[in-house]
């Protein structure tokens, strides 16, 4: 709030927000329409500037609480990956699910803990989900879920432990190489894109899409494409197709 004291050519204006004692300011009295017109906050005080400002606006959304209304025949999925999910589809990232989440939306199958994904590759999309996950102050699962001595990783119960700090960008997330990420105790897998996989728009084509609860619906691959991810996850290496072809003997009639 702006305190103004009118003199006969100026008047004083007094900022309170701006600490005890409130900012002074002598200003022509011609500039009062303009002042008048600033009430609550002014870029004038000290500790907070536009610049601040706009970051608080620009905020990428955080990972809330889940829907509490599942859709029937959902009832089973977990609710730290419905919180993913709503939490990447507050942020408008494009992906297809693939892993652990996917079975249990398909065949309601229970194992694995991470919510795994394939996100579409153009640029903007690869922007918003590097945006999102720095501000869900991510890190980086290791191998084993055990980080290596004297690390970062080495932590308090938190969700950091078995982590260790990473820095995500939207070329890294373009690249080959797959993530598992950590963002405070809820965990998501970015499928990299390596020789071998499906490429997302191959996946897309064969997906299906489900609404797991009002206003939040998931593109899931097919269950071939999912054998394919798993078998990649348990060998290391993605399953080859081979076509031979059969020839008659020469007896064979």
């Amino acid at each position: 709030m702006n305190v103004i004291i009118y003199g006969r050519r100026s008047a004083v204006v007094i900022d309170l927000h701006c600490g005890a004692g409130g900012r002074f300011s002598d200003q022509p009295l011609d500039r009062l329409p303009q002042l008048s017109e600033l009430s609550g906050r002014t870029s004038s005080c000290r500790g907070e500037t536009q610049a601040m400002r706009l970051t608080h606006r620009d905020r990428a959304p955080g990972i809330e609480p889940p829907p509490v209304n599942t859709k029937q025949g959902f009832e089973h999925l977990r609710d730290e990956w419905l919180a993913v999910l709503q939490w990447l589809a507050a942020n408008g990232v494009d992906y297809v699910l693939v892993g652990a989440v996917a079975q249990a939306i398909r065949a309601g199958a229970q194992t694995g803990d991470a919510v795994s994904i394939v996100p579409a590759p153009y640029g903007r999309n690869l922007e918003r989900l590097a945006r999102a996950l720095g501000s869900a102050h991510v890190r980086l699962r290791v191998a084993g879920g055990r980080a290596p001595s004297g690390s970062a990783g080495e932590s308090d119960g938190s969700g950091t432990a078995g982590t260790v700090p990473v820095k995500v960008s939207a070329e890294k997330l373009a690249g080959e190489a797959s993530w598992t990420f950590r963002c405070g105790t809820h965990d998501l897998d970015v499928e990299g894109r390596s020789s071998g996989v499906p490429r997302y728009q191959e996946l897309l084509y064969e997906a299906r899409r489900f609404e797991l609860a009002p206003g939040l619906s998931v593109e899931v691959a097919s269950l071939e494409d999912l054998e394919h991810y798993a078998q990649l996850r348990r060998t290391g290496v993605a399953p080859e197709i081979r076509i031979s072809r059969l020839t008659r003997g020469r007896g064979a009639q």
